[in-house]
């Protein structure tokens, strides 16, 4: 038998139903993994007091006959903006480091559901990356500096890089990270891992830090598409509390081959060195063996499409910051106060500063801004109408394929989902990934489209 670790969350349930070890048995496992390596990882950040009461739990249920589904009795790691309830939400906040949130996030509920194991919280970018410029990814005042799976010192990604790392070095078998542009689909590419980062709207953001209600979601990181596959099955459900949220039927998974058109922007392509290059027309060869028909693209107005505009990210973090922190059970209750904790605790809080916190302290605070409204219209204008959806539409294509996460900011704007799928490993021992997107609610097409590549 393979080492636990190695196993897929497949493998897993098979060898939970077959009775061959317990969750408890799975949890201890990945406890002593954790207490093994994330001294010098710094990938996660606190673990569940209650993860092995829970698992004792399941297998009591396991043994009464009762199956919650594919992921009952699996362990699982969630990003530290994500609302738990027995451990602190932190964003790797010291300023929040007492917080305790009094109910689970929603998508923590709907994985309690599916029969999860919250087995503790991931270090991340502090504040999703949203406190200053210079900050390096991964770093946090609470969580420290997270540290690459497989090559010291080497950049780990966006500001999921915990959940990330965590996964590459077989912390748990699943995780969940969050984006707001390139936070899921970096730090994937970085570990060389799975990522998702769905449509805004097919998980739920109720009991989530935020940054922009315009761009947040969450979605799972894994070892293989399948795995995140069922991850993303557990988390999808229409809340009541997020107006954009719905039921996204994810079964079955669409038939993609021949008859499939996929847009490729080439030009990202020279960005690449030979010897990534070389990895990724091995994966595209996969996608053309299969009967898939590769176009050339790129966006009409490219400029206008990857440019960033600040006001959008400013003024959505400043109000939804607020509503979040009015609810803290300990700790700052405002951005200002905020602002002020750091301006108290420089030494332990303010490394790296905190530029973008006084950036969107510094607006309105209120969404009829001409500014904010002006460059929130631009952004969907040339992210959806003269971007994906136009290069969809023009070329009569399924989805978009890039290199690496060469273009995860377009979607990121859209709202519209992003797969990435590690296709080969450099010698150095980096992965080399490929990215799919396509228009709002296609994950079902993305996922299919990433087994294929992962076949």
């Amino acid at each position: 038998m393979k080492p636990l670790e190695q196993q897929s969350v497949t493998e897993l349930k098979d060898g939970l139903e077959a009775g061959h070890f317990s969750s408890v048995q799975l949890c201890q496992h990945f406890v002593q993994r954790i207490e093994q390596l994330n001294p010098e990882l710094h990938a996660v950040i606190q673990l569940h007091p209650e993860a092995l009461q829970t698992a004792e739990m399941l297998d009591q249920e396991r043994a009464a006959g009762k199956n919650r589904g594919p992921l009952h009795g699996i362990p699982i790691l969630v990003k530290d903006n994500i609302d738990v309830v027995g451990v602190p939400c932190t964003a790797g906040s010291i300023a929040l480091k007492d917080h305790f949130p009094a109910r689970d996030a929603f998508v923590v509920q709907q994985l309690r559901k599916a029969g999860c194991i919250l087995l503790g919280k991931t270090n991340l970018t502090e504040f999703a990356n949203f406190m200053t410029i210079d900050m390096p990814n991964g770093y946090s005042s609470l969580g420290g500096q997270t540290q690459h799976a497989h090559l010291k010192g080497h950049n780990t990604g966006g500001s999921s890089s915990g959940s990330g790392v965590a996964v590459a070095a077989r912390l748990a078998p699943l995780t969940i990270g969050t984006e707001t542009s390139g936070s899921i689909i970096h730090p994937a590419n970085h570990s060389g891992v799975v990522g998702l980062k769905p449509t805004v709207g097919s998980v739920s953001r109720t009991g989530i830090i935020p940054i922009s209600f315009s761009q947040d979601t969450a979605g799972p990181m894994a070892h293989s598409v399948q795995d995140a596959f069922l991850l993303f099955q557990a988390m999808v459900g229409q809340d009541p509390e997020d107006p954009l949220s719905r039921t996204l039927s994810l079964a079955p998974l669409p038939e993609v081959g021949a008859g499939t058109r996929l847009g490729i922007f080439r030009d990202s392509f020279t960005l690449l060195t030979e010897e990534e290059a070389e990895l990724l027309d091995r994966g595209l060869q996969k996608l053309l063996d299969a009967g898939i028909e590769l176009v050339d693209v790129e966006y009409p107005h490219p400029e206008l499409s990857h440019q960033w505009r600040w006001e959008v990210l400013t003024y959505e973090f400043k109000e939804g910051l607020n509503r979040y922190l009015s609810g803290v059970s300990q700790g700052s209750r405002s951005l200002p106060e905020l602002i002020d904790f750091y301006d108290d605790h420089p030494e332990e809080g303010l490394r790296y500063g905190q530029v973008l916190l006084l950036a969107a302290n510094s607006t309105t605070g209120t969404l009829s801004n001409p500014a904010y409204q002006r460059s929130r219209k631009l952004d969907v204008l040339y992210s959806r109408d003269l971007g994906i959806d136009f290069l969809l539409q023009e070329h009569q294509l399924d989805a978009l394929i890039y290199p690496r996460w060469y273009g995860y900011d377009v979607p990121a704007k859209a709202g519209y989902p992003s797969l990435t799928v590690p296709v080969g490993v450099r010698e150095d021992g980096l992965a080399v990934n490929l990215t799919f997107t396509s228009t709002a609610w296609t994950e079902p097409l993305l996922l299919a489209l990433g087994l294929l590549l992962e076949q």
